[in-house]
């Protein structure tokens, strides 16, 4: 049965708590397996954490291209919020590299990272901002806590991003899904497990006129 819940938007005040884990996904697109990608969270002390995610080519063209793209994400988890203080993302596929850097400047309240090669600032007022890279996480803890919509803002590119999402809750299957703003022909969902700190188990993105692209979790464990 359906849950309905009181509160009716989270921005990421949550409550649950964080645990270090290890989790292996393979990652799908047009139906044919392409690779696989390591989730590993660990605490740095008390407030501080970090993310890394590793994807590899393993199948096909990525394979043979050699894709490798490692993010990680440092932030902050007090009184329930997240912050993003430090994030990186290289990429290589062949003989193209990609790489994108932020890092948050406490003293002048801004974001200073470069992209492209160009740099850029970005100054901020609030303190509940993430990186893309860390929307699956906080999709977990807005899902264990319960909460029938999200509204939460990523730093994506050089700019803020406003994202919003639904969650479904039925016994211990937890469905999340993204609402935009004006109707597109593009969907993002996410199966997440209860007993796993809500975990994404699965995840299907499609765009128009392009493969849809899933993740299936394969592996999973406490750190």
């Amino acid at each position: 049965m359906t849950l309905i819940w009181l509160c009716l938007l989270s921005s990421l005040a949550l409550a649950s708590e964080l645990k270090p884990y290890q989790a292996t996904y393979e990652i799908i697109r047009g139906g044919k397996v392409t690779g696989e990608q390591t989730t590993e969270l660990k605490r740095l002390n008390n407030n501080q954490w970090l993310l890394t995610d590793t994807t590899k080519g393993t199948r096909g063209m990525a394979s043979l291209i050699g894709f490798k793209r490692q993010e990680t994400s440092e932030f902050t988890f007090v009184d329930g919020q997240l912050f993003v203080t430090r994030h990186s993302m290289n990429q290589k596929a062949a003989f193209n590299k990609r790489q994108y850097q932020f890092t948050y400047d406490a003293q002048e309240k801004q974001y200073k990272g470069t992209r492209k090669g160009d740099q850029f600032t970005l100054a901020v007022t609030e303190q509940n901002i993430i990186s893309a890279h860390m929307l699956p996480l906080a999709l977990s803890l807005t899902a264990c806590q319960q909460d029938a919509r999200a509204a939460i803002d990523l730093l994506k590119s050089t700019n803020l991003s406003h994202y919003q999402f639904t969650f479904n809750y039925q016994s211990d299957k937890i469905t999340s899904q993204r609402v935009f703003s004006t109707p597109r022909k593009k969907s993002s969902t996410a199966q997440l497990d209860a007993s796993k700190n809500c975990l994404p188990v699965t995840q299907t993105h499609q765009e128009e006129n392009e493969p849809e692209i899933n993740s299936r979790l394969t592996a999973f464990n406490w750190l």
